[in-house]
């Protein structure tokens, strides 16, 4: 068990900001963005605790992190944005803000979420993140070869949208 703890820390440690800034980046939602890493990592714990091996981790918590913000966009079209400010819903905080106060990095980001949406997570997952192939394919359950495809046609879309923003257009 203290292996597993002590591989559990190691791994919060090496990958908790890209979780958190992933989690951010999806939701716009600094707050909600520490409650689903928050159970990334949870989630992880009991995976390792019950004496499962994972092949690639950073993988495995990308997958787990996607899950939960698909499962945290279809229970909030349940909730009326009225509902959440009464409960003291506040988008904001310093972490957030951090990340917000790069305009180029908020300009790339902007920019990669204008593309088609089969491209969007897969161009991020490689340029922000710094994924390899293998890892995003894992990530989205799509095979190296369709991940292969849609980065290199989401990389030539995000290239003609930053030569329309160069040319004014």
């Amino acid at each position: 068990m203290e292996e597993h703890k002590k591989q559990f820390e190691e791994t919060y440690e090496m990958y908790a900001d890209a979780i958190y800034k992933f989690c951010v980046y999806k939701t716009s939602d600094p707050k909600q963005a520490e409650d689903l890493a928050a159970e990334t990592f949870i989630r992880l714990w009991e995976y390792v605790a019950s004496g499962k091996d994972i092949e690639n981790t950073k993988s495995f918590l990308y997958q787990i992190a996607r899950n939960l913000i698909i499962d945290f966009y279809r229970k909030k079209k349940s909730s009326s944005l009225e509902k959440m400010q009464d409960e003291g819903f506040e988008p904001s905080n310093d972490d957030y803000e951090k990340i917000q106060n790069t305009s180029e990095i908020r300009m790339a980001i902007d920019t990669i979420n204008t593309l088609e949406e089969k491209y969007r997570d897969v161009v991020y997952m490689k340029l922000v993140e710094e994924m390899d192939l293998k890892g995003i394919s894992e990530s989205l359950n799509i095979t190296i070869n369709n991940a292969t495809v849609r980065l290199h046609r989401g990389l030539k879309q995000l290239q003609k949208l930053i030569e329309n923003q160069n040319n004014g257009n």
